[in-house]
């Protein structure tokens, strides 16, 4: 994906859509393939941040507790619930940003050879 789409849709956007945006960024680091899908996305003015934005705020009120309808986002965790929100909105599947996909799979390495802490001094 050409970053300059993702950025130039954050730059438009307003308010909480910017945040949406950067969560975007968050994925499209993650997955290649989910960044090409975005790119795409983005490009119909029905996908746009504001949409999603909007989609994520009627999800937030519809399942809200005690009156409260907010969820706290640390990266592009598919687990957490606005992050599943956003992917169905733009039809990622959850399996693109590495829950068990071979895209994102960290290859086996070596074992670090021990750590001699007096080497440090």
């Amino acid at each position: 994906m050409t970053v300059e789409v993702l950025e130039k849709a954050i730059r438009k956007a307003k308010g909480n859509a910017r945040v949406v945006g950067k969560l975007l960024r968050e994925i499209c680091a993650a997955s290649p393939r989910a960044a090409a899908l975005i790119e795409q996305d983005l490009a119909n003015p029905e996908l746009s941040l504001d949409g999603c934005w909007q989609a994520l705020k009627a999800h937030a009120k519809k399942h809200q507790s005690d009156g409260f309808w907010g969820c706290a986002v640390f990266g592009a965790d598919p687990e957490n619930e606005v992050v599943k929100v956003v992917l169905e909105y733009y039809k990622i599947p959850v399996e693109w940003l590495g829950g068990g996909s071979t895209e994102t799979a960290a290859q086996p390495s070596a074992p670090a050879a021990p750590l001699d802490l007096m080497s440090l001094l």
